[in-house]
């Protein structure tokens, strides 16, 4: 107790000198929290959109589909595994779809597209396309020859709603299936790629087109908690004793590799960018130990003459830095937090780099948060950075020679 009195009367002998290295440490501990809340809010926002605009967080094809998506790769209904799906409370919504390449043309323009043959009701449920409508309408129940493209793609061609497109595929036999399909609505999901090169059909018109029957090539699968999808799969897959030959079972990482290398990629930069905001912060806290023990080198000389322990200087030194990272990691962390608080109520508006944020699969408004995890390693780094930058000014005030220091001048 005495230590801790005798460290906390040392830390306020000079206020101005404190309290510009309490403003320091607290801009990097609420820098570092703030940081972390930008990229959980990035990376959710790219996982959420390219899950919830086409792939889904769990994927039943048929065999060799993924790495080769051509009509010969289809699959029966799996209707026992749907049965299990509309059951399990951890699935919100499911779909089963025909996608296939294809070729779109109209009286000037043709453009290689994916044609994706959808129930609309279950597709609005699992996928924001219907959300996204931009002119006319999506899809409904009873539509014959109706096409829902994007706008990258409309643009391309120069046409417009109630225009008409040929579709064109190969069919099942070898044979090129084609239809002449008006033009009802237009989707933009803000990723470029997908809206140039996707377009909607009623399933059943799919399957005529390409003569697969009844037939599928996909079952796609949107959770309550994006957590959940590796158990879903495996529990899907238990599901298929005697079907797993015919099918796979896909979860969003296997669907989405640039999304997993981009998480991956975060991890790794993130720790230098980290690193920066902390080196920063333990030169700026070691500057001002070696400046307070120089002024007050007398001082130490005379506790040292004293008979004052060594050890017990160099406790005073790690005390009085463990009070100053104690209180601005305290203060950093509360302001950290009310910062990506409100930028996750609130969202941050990036509108003005659309294109930026368009080819990195980012909504324009990003909605920030950090977990309790985050808070913790943000705070514990700061703590340890600062004993750590600490010790060689505690080791070099406990190592003075009584007679030089008390020489000294104040």
């Amino acid at each position: 107790m005495m230590l801790l009195k005798m460290a906390w009367l040392n830390i306020w002998r000079n206020p101005r000198r404190t309290v510009l290295l309490l403003c320091a440490v607290v801009v990097g501990v609420a820098g570092v929290i703030f940081c972390m809340g930008f990229m959980n809010g990035w990376l959710d926002s790219m996982i959420v959109r390219a899950v919830r605009t086409y792939e889904g967080h769990v994927k039943i094809v048929g065999k060799g589909f993924n790495e080769n998506p051509i009509v010969e790769n289809n699959m029966a209904p799996p209707v026992a595994i749907e049965k299990w799906l509309e059951q399990d409370g951890r699935v919100l919504a499911w779909t089963e779809r025909v996608a296939v390449q294809g070729l779109i043309s109209s009286a000037r323009h043709s453009a290689t597209v994916r044609i994706v043959g959808i129930d609309p009701a279950r597709e609005a449920e699992v996928s924001i396309v219907a959300e996204k409508l931009i002119d006319g309408r999506f899809l409904e129940e009873g539509d014959r020859l109706k096409v829902v493209v994007g706008r990258r793609l409309l643009e391309k061609f120069h046409s417009k709603v109630g225009r008409r497109l040929v579709v064109l595929s190969q069919q099942l036999g070898g044979e090129v299936g084609s239809g002449a399909f008006k033009i009802v609505g237009v989707f933009d999901t803000g990723n470029g790629g997908f809206d140039e090169s996707t377009v909607y059909v009623m399933k059943e018109e799919a399957q005529s087109m390409l003569d697969l029957g009844d037939r599928i090539t996909e079952v796609v699968a949107v959770l309550q908690r994006i957590d959940d999808s590796e158990d879903v799969a495996a529990a899907v897959r238990a599901q298929l004793p005697g079907a797993g030959d015919d099918v796979e079972v896909l979860t969003w990482r296997d669907l989405l590799p640039f999304v997993v290398k981009s998480m991956e990629l975060n991890d790794k930069t993130m720790i230098i960018f980290y690193g920066i905001f902390y080196l920063a912060m333990a030169f700026g806290i070691l500057n001002t130990l070696l400046m307070s023990i120089g002024e007050r080198a007398h001082e130490f000389g005379v506790m040292l003459a004293m008979g004052m322990k060594r050890r017990l200087v160099f406790g005073v030194i790690l005390i009085e830095s463990c009070c100053i990272s104690a209180i601005a990691t305290a203060i950093g962390t509360v302001v950290g937090y009310a910062l990506v608080s409100f930028y996750g109520e609130n969202g941050m508006d990036l509108g003005s780099f659309s294109e930026a944020m368009e080819f990195m699969q980012m909504d324009s408004v990003l909605y920030l948060h950090v977990t309790a995890s985050n808070l913790a390693n943000a705070a514990i780094a700061t703590f340890i950075v600062a004993i750590v930058f600490s010790i060689y000014p505690a080791v070099r005030a406990a190592r003075m020679a009584p007679v030089q220091a008390l020489r000294h001048v104040r």
